[in-house]
């Protein structure tokens, strides 16, 4: 049934909605994140002060442990559970008030907001974990284990965070976008299950929309191959550790699919619609039909939301470009103090003042031209958006996705060997220009290491910016001769950032000691402060 009485559109200038849209509207209209909690008392309630401190810690951390900021709650759920339960394994109720005390304080999570009662649950699920992990313990290798451990502790801490604060609209957004998407792809030169695109589709859909990092799509294709999983029964745990060497090797699977990435950027588009569509909903909550029936209406929630969404890019450009900076100046401040300095002073002789002045301040410098040169979206980009959410929201008839699959080259054929002969010579010609320079400035080997490591990461996470404040773009991005240059020269640098930064999370000595010598204690005196403060509180109000 239309939003406005058919009768009326002719008068009014409105338009009928798609069903699928208004559903959808539907959902927004409701209670979402800690609204759901309202009315539902006691709640967690902590200490001004004790967040203040709390929350400067994470700044610090997560200053020399680079991640998105979307990912940043979920990331400190798998950590702080992982070291209370490795630290010193307490009964999981204790370990779910602590878990939410913990992220209050850090401002994971709104104080005075989350039920009491929230932990009661959280502690179910953790028990759910412990258990599946000391069945895995009991059947397979360490080596298994080290894999199949670090997968347990990240699913967990995606169930917990769905469990605190429900992705109601998320869910209803995706499911949305399925059910148009799915009736219009066209796959030419590929045969695949109707079961295999299924999950390839909506994987496409969560890394374009919610933009899910491997953590999260490990928890959603966890549920999907296990659906009773939720239901938290000891024969469920017992079967999914049973099957847990294959269930990895399925997961692992689909998300290395040679579909994925094909279908990631043909939905690019109207993903950014949908994303843009998600905000008018949000923004408009208490005036849906209106908004979503009136042409004009739409037009102007639609360009508000653009223009906020484009000024948040900026923000969100110039505050990860200061804390990657951050991360590499904390790195380079140790490794120099560590290393290079002591190879200078004691084995060369001298200090190479060119090549410290030159780690010191090419760097951030790099970082600033990239952000400085990355431009956000514009005005044409914003009509695109308009014309493509008028499209969805009232049911006009959409074009087919075509996806024409091409079989990359097989091992050991001529086409394989060509193509890794020349990523070779681009590897060889992108570094071997950049030592010689090095060596042409006096760098010795140690400080030339230094340079190229750290150009590597800035150049990595600097184009992963730039990609970031160009995600709503959906007008294609114009190619020419000395942009296929500068990509074919500057493709293995970043590549080579790219594979430094993610190996390097995993050997990340100052995050462990960050986590299990000063966390512990950290914590621990900022939970004795909040408990301190408490009963200077209670002392205060009984002389009052």
């Amino acid at each position: 049934m239309p939003l406005t009485p058919v009768s009326e559109q002719k008068r009014s200038g409105t338009q009928t909605v798609d069903s699928k849209i208004e559903k959808l509207a539907i959902t927004y209209e409701g209670a979402y994140g800690v609204e759901l909690y309202k009315n539902i008392e006691p709640k967690v309630k902590l200490n001004y002060l004790s967040s203040k401190m709390a929350t400067l810690y994470e700044k610090l951390r997560y200053s020399v442990d680079y991640k998105e900021e979307h990912l940043l709650r979920r990331s400190a759920i798998e950590r702080i559970v992982k070291r209370i339960v490795l630290v010193n394994r307490k009964n999981p109720l204790t370990i779910a008030e602590t878990l939410l005390h913990e992220l209050i304080r850090a401002q994971y999570l709104p104080n005075d907001a989350i039920p009491e009662k929230k932990a009661e649950r959280i502690a179910v699920v953790i028990n759910k974990y412990l258990k599946l992990s000391d069945q895995l313990n009991l059947r397979y290798q360490r080596e298994e284990l080290k894999e199949y451990q670090k997968i347990i502790w990240g699913v967990m801490s995606a169930e917990i965070e769905e469990l605190i604060i429900p992705p109601i609209r998320e869910d209803a957004l995706i499911e949305t976008l399925y059910a148009i998407v799915k009736p219009r792809l066209n796959l030419l030169n590929y045969d695949i299950s109707e079961r295999e695109l299924y999950i390839q589709t909506y994987i496409a859909i969560h890394r374009n929309i919610i933009k899910s990092d491997e953590t999260l799509l490990n928890y959603y294709l966890f549920k999907f191959y296990f659906p009773t999983w939720e239901q938290i029964h000891d024969e469920t745990i017992t079967t999914v550790a049973d099957h847990f060497p294959k269930l990895v090797k399925a997961i692992h699977k689909q998300l290395r699919h040679p579909l994925g990435e094909l279908l990631q950027k043909k939905l690019h588009t109207i993903c950014v619609n949908f994303t843009i569509l998600n905000d008018v909903l949000a923004e408009n909550r208490e005036h849906l039909k209106q908004t979503l029936s009136i042409p004009d209406q739409l037009k102007t929630a639609v360009t508000k939301a653009c223009t906020k969404r484009y000024a948040q890019a900026r923000t969100k450009l110039r505050r990860g470009a200061v804390r990657s900076v951050i991360y590499i100046f904390v790195t380079k401040v140790i490794l120099a103090t560590a290393i290079e300095l002591p190879y200078d002073i004691f084995i060369l002789g001298h200090i190479n003042y060119t090549a410290l002045g030159a780690n010191i301040f090419f760097h951030p410098t790099l970082m600033a031209s990239i952000v400085l040169t990355t431009r956000v979206p514009k005005e044409k980009n914003t009509i695109r958006i308009h014309t493509g959410i008028e499209e969805l929201v009232y049911g006009k008839e959409l074009d087919p996705i075509t996806i024409k699959f091409r079989k990359s080259a097989q091992l050991g054929s001529g086409s394989w060997l060509v193509i890794n002969i020349f990523y070779l010579i681009m590897y060889l010609l992108s570094f071997g220009v950049l030592i010689s320079i090095l060596v042409s400035l006096g760098f010795n080997l140690l400080s030339g290491f230094m340079f190229v490591l750290f150009l590597t990461l800035i150049s990595f996470f600097g184009i992963r910016l730039r990609q970031h404040a160009r995600e709503l773009n959906v007008l294609g991005k114009k190619e020419n001769f000395f942009s296929f240059i500068f990509d074919l020269l500057t493709l293995p640098i970043i590549r080579a950032g790219r594979w430094i930064s993610l190996n390097s999370q995993r050997i990340n000595v100052f995050i462990f000691i960050l986590d299990f010598f000063i966390e512990t204690p950290y914590q621990f005196i900022v939970s004795s402060f909040e408990e301190i403060s408490s009963f200077i509180r209670d002392k205060k109000d009984q002389v009052d």
